[in-house]
């Protein structure tokens, strides 16, 4: 999968909490590229959306690493940290969710998950 499909994947995943698939994802693409540091806080955000909060602190902390090894700015992914441990990030996002009730939920004109994945 080339890096920007599968970044733009991960965040619809994410956004229609398909949070353990996304979490999925992003995990091989950390294989791949080991140190973007976008990958690593979508997968930050997924981990702690489907309960593994641990595990995200530690995904973190190491991007964290990375970000300082390499010279860059490290304050977004130290707010994203904290706000984690903290619980001030909401373990869902109840704004971009998709219902879970029938089709009358959705909006006009539209017909599901399968257009929202395949919007560019």
């Amino acid at each position: 999968m080339r890096k920007d499909a599968g970044i733009g994947k991960a965040e619809a995943d994410i956004s229609i909490a398909l949070h353990r698939q996304a979490a999925a994802d992003l995990a091989q693409m950390a294989r791949d590229w080991p140190h973007d540091l976008e990958i690593a806080e979508l997968r930050v955000l997924a981990l702690h959306r489907c309960g593994r909060t641990e595990e995200a602190s530690e995904v973190c902390r190491l991007a964290i690493l990375t970000a300082r090894d390499a010279g860059i700015d490290d304050r977004p992914l130290r707010t994203l940290q904290q706000s984690i441990l903290t619980g001030a990030l909401p373990s869902r996002d109840p704004v971009t969710a998709l219902p879970t009730s029938t089709e009358s939920s959705r909006a006009p004109g539209t017909t599901g998950r399968s257009e929202i994945r395949s919007s560019p």
